[in-house]
Parts: structure tokens; C-alpha cells; sequence
């Protein structure tokens, strides 16, 4: 290009006929502005170009060259480069061997070396790419949702390999840490020529606390005191599968695999267990300001226990799933619950939650729930024989006014879209009884005024 080059000069000795010239002790330089180049070695053959042995050099300051020849990286970025390589006839192409390059982008480098064979096939490619930053800030500017500025350290290293249009990154290692979060990433990632992909990664994630995770790719997670993801990946179009999966969150654990289609819409399938599960983590994290998303304000006129406002159940169209879940022990503040079984089916918009069993204080709790929110139907089945109630409420520091043990049974189905229509439309058997129970009656009056105000709105009520 003439625009980037200012000096050339070349020394060689052409010997032979005009059959067959042949070029020999070829020696070369030239300079682009900041960078600069050289070519030496010979060919047997001008007149057909074999016999081809060459060496080739460059090397410089600014890449902006580059973008002469490419648009998917700013050249600008790079501080300083090199590249060797050696270059002779295959076939009816050109192999590049014994390829050593370096790239300097702020306090990240990056080395490779290998071969490139550019023949009667489009290309064949086999490079060893390994990398090395601190703090690679650069990333910031080709990727907006990253925040590379705090990524203490960054390593990786791979095989690139290439033939025609199918690529694989073979025997990939990457680390990324942080002042407190290490992540490592393995494997092989294979692009077909027909563009569909396939990856087989380990991946680990632990770090002393979800900031140090969340505020580098831009997404605010609650604080927690520890955490540690791994899990087995493998990808073939359109289905990733994990395996060997381990979740670590606080005095969370759950283990287990799964598989997600990414169809339309995606399909989900999970089997999962959990040694401990808190309550008071979800519902913290359920909680938190940054990562909730906007909520409307409900209105303050005529508020009831059954409102007029539709349900929330477009999440059922989202996706189709199929989660069996198993708990050993549930924590929320003094209350601990056991041996949770449950299953969470959706497709096409009805969802069924079933609860084999929940075990609490000698008790089980079983439960069918059913929604299909195309026909509007609902139907709902709860049982519980002795389930001690009262020591629940006094443990969830929910009240202490009840005491007593719960025998419970209710078996109802109904239709609508708000809340109020399913009570209104509500049909079936429902019993509670409370044995060896009693309710402290220094505050019944108003715990009944109040009840009246939610179930009746705009009447007044006053406890007499």
C-alpha cells in the first residue's frame, strides 16, 4: 500500500536463461512508518515461481497497518509485534513454517508459533497461541459489557487449528484472576464448516465474595461470603449439556446435570441435588435493589388480599422445562426442614410442581400444583397430617401467638386470571384442624380488624 510504505531496498543475484531464471542471495528491507520488514533466500524458478525458499521478518511499533487488511481488530491497539516465518512452495500453494509472532497491547502479550499451508484447499492452519496480561484494560474497548480494568491476571493457552472452513481451538488452559475470584476454563471448542459448533470445557469459578465475579462483566450480584462453581460443559447444536456440576453459595451446595436445547422455545432438563439450601439467601438475592428487576407499584386504592391484577405467568412460555429437585436439609433462621423431593414440569405454557415429600419436626408435607395459563386453569392439592405449626412460626420469627400441630387437606381447582377470580371460582374441599394448639388472644381483635380490611376494602372496622 502505498500509503504506509516509505523505503525499500533489495540485493540479489539473477543467474540462467530466459527459459528458467533463477534468483538467489535475495536480501530485502522496508519500512511502513513504524514498522519495518525483510525478505532473504532464493528461487530456483522465477519463471514458474518453485522452488521457493524464503525468510521473511517484520517488526514495529503501531499495528494500524493491519487494518488495511481487516476490519474485526483495531491494529492501533497493538504497542509492538513481531513475525517470522520461513516460506516455500506445497503443491500448488505456499506453507508458511517455523511461524514465531509476539504481540505487545498495553501489559498483555501474546505468543504463537506453528505453520500455515495455503494450498489447492483454502487453508490449513496449526498455531500454539499462548497469552499473558495484567490488568488488560484494552478489552474494555471491544467488548462494552466487560470490565477488564479489574482483572488482576490473565493467562491462556491453546492449539488454533484450522483446515478449509472448520476451526478448533485444541487443549485450551485459561485463568483469569482477580484480587479475590480465580476462574480456569479447558477443553476444545470445534467450529464446523457449516458453522455449527461443538465444545467439550471444564470450568471452575471460587472467590471469597460474587462482587469480585459480578463487577467484571458489568452485572451487580448481592454480597456473599464464598463461592465455587465447576462443572463439565459440552455443547453439540443446539444442545449443552452439564455434567459433574457443583454450586457453592454461601451455606447453599447443590449438585447435579442438565441439559438446555436452545430451541424456541429453549428446553431445560436438570436433575439436582442439595446437602443445604438457605431460604434467606434466595430471598436476599431475590431482594436486592441492583439485580431486581423494576417492579410496578401496586395502586393504594382498594387494595385487597385478592386483587384485580393479573397473574404473573408469562414466564411459562419461556421456556419448557423439566427439574427434579432433592434436598436434604432447608435452613430459614431457626427452622430446618428435610428431605425435600419436588418436580417442576412446564411445556407449551402449563406447569406442574409436584412436592413428594417435605419432612418438618416428624411431619411430611406433600403437593400437586397445576397451572395452564391458556385455558385459565388452575388446580391445587396440599396435605399434611401433625405438621407442627406452631414451632414453625416461632422459629421463622413469624409470630408466637399459635401453637399447636396442623392437620391439613386442601384439593381445589379454578379458573381465571387474577387472583380475586380464582378465589371467586375457586371449587373443592378444604379442612384445617389444630390439635393441642392455643392462640394468645392479647392481640385477636386487631389481628381480625385486619383480616376484614384486606378481605373487605373501604369499610370501616374498628375493634371493639
Amino acid at each position: 500500500s502505498d500509503v504506509y510504505k516509505r523505503q525499500a531496498q533489495a540485493s540479489f543475484n539473477l543467474t540462467g536463461d530466459l527459459k528458467s531464471i533463477q534468483l538467489s542471495r535475495l536480501k530485502s528491507n522496508f519500512i511502513f512508518d513504524d514498522s519495518k520488514a525483510s525478505l532473504s533466500g532464493s528461487i530456483q524458478s522465477i519463471n514458474t515461481f518453485t522452488g521457493v525458499q524464503l525468510q521473511a521478518y517484520s517488526e514495529g511499533t503501531d499495528g494500524k497497518w493491519l487494518n488495511a487488511y481487516q476490519d474485526y481488530f483495531p491494529g492501533e491497539l497493538i504497542d509492538h509485534y513481531t513475525l517470522s516465518s520461513e516460506i516455500e512452495n506445497h503443491n500448488n500453494g505456499w506453507k508458511f513454517s517455523n511461524i514465531e509472532a509476539s504481540t505487545k497491547i498495553d501489559e498483555t502479550t501474546l505468543f504463537g508459533k506453528g505453520e500455515i499451508i495455503i494450498d489447492e484447499s483454502p487453508l490449513y492452519l496449526n498455531l500454539n497461541i499462548k497469552g499473558r496480561g495484567n490488568h488488560p484494560e484494552w478489552i474494555d474497548r471491544l467488548q462494552d459489557d466487560i470490565n477488564a480494568k479489574y482483572i488482576d491476571d490473565v493467562r491462556v493457552d491453546f492449539n488454533l487449528v484450522g483446515k478449509d472452513n472448520a476451526w478448533s481451538i485444541e487443549n485450551l488452559e485459561s485463568t483469569i484472576l482477580t484480587e479475590d475470584h480465580t476462574f480456569t476454563a479447558s477443553g476444545n471448542i470445534a467450529f464446523a464448516a457449516d458453522k455449527t459448533t461443538q465444545a467439550e470445557l471444564e470450568i471452575s469459578s471460587a472467590g471469597r465474595n460474587l462482587y469480585s465475579l459480578a463487577r467484571i462483566v458489568k452485572y451487580e450480584l448481592p454480597e456473599s461470603k464464598k463461592f465455587h462453581i465447576r462443572s463439565k460443559l459440552k455443547y453439540q447444536n443446539p444442545t449443552l449439556s452439564l455434567s459433574d456440576t457443583s454450586i457453592i453459595v454461601d451455606n447453599t451446595n447443590v449438585t447435579g446435570q442438565g441439559e438446555i436445547d436452545f430451541l424456541s422455545p429453549p428446553n431445560i432438563r436438570a436433575q439436582l441435588k442439595a446437602k443445604s439450601l438457605s431460604v434467606e439467601h434466595i430471598i436476599a438475592l431475590s431482594q436486592d435493589e441492583a439485580i431486581k428487576p423494576p417492579v410496578e407499584k401496586a395502586s393504594t386504592n382498594n387494595e385487597t388480599l385478592f386483587s384485580d391484577k393479573p397473574l404473573e405467568l408469562d414466564w411459562l412460555n419461556k421456556a419448557d422445562t423439566d427439574i427434579d429437585l432433592q434436598v436434604d436439609k432447608i435452613t430459614f433462621r431457626k427452622a430446618e426442614l428435610d428431605n425435600l423431593k419436588t418436580t417442576l414440569i412446564a411445556s407449551q405454557g402449563v406447569a406442574k410442581l409436584t412436592i413428594d415429600s417435605l419432612s418438618y419436626s416428624g411431619s411430611e408435607l406433600t403437593a400437586d400444583l397445576k397451572t395452564d395459563i391458556k385455558a385459565q386453569t388452575h388446580e391445587y392439592y396440599i396435605h399434611t397430617e401433625n405438621f407442627n405449626v406452631g414451632k414453625l412460626l416461632k422459629e421463622t420469627d413469624t409470630t408466637d401467638l399459635l401453637t399447636g400441630n396442623l392437620d391439613f387437606n386442601l384439593n381445589i381447582d379454578s379458573t381465571g386470571e387474577t387472583s380475586r377470580e380464582l378465589a371467586g371460582n375457586a371449587r373443592g374441599e378444604f379442612t384445617a384442624f389444630i390439635t393441642n394448639g392455643s392462640l394468645d388472644n392479647d392481640r385477636i381483635d386487631l389481628l381480625a380488624s385486619n383480616l376484614v380490611k384486606e378481605l373487605l376494602p373501604g369499610k370501616k372496622h374498628e375493634p371493639r
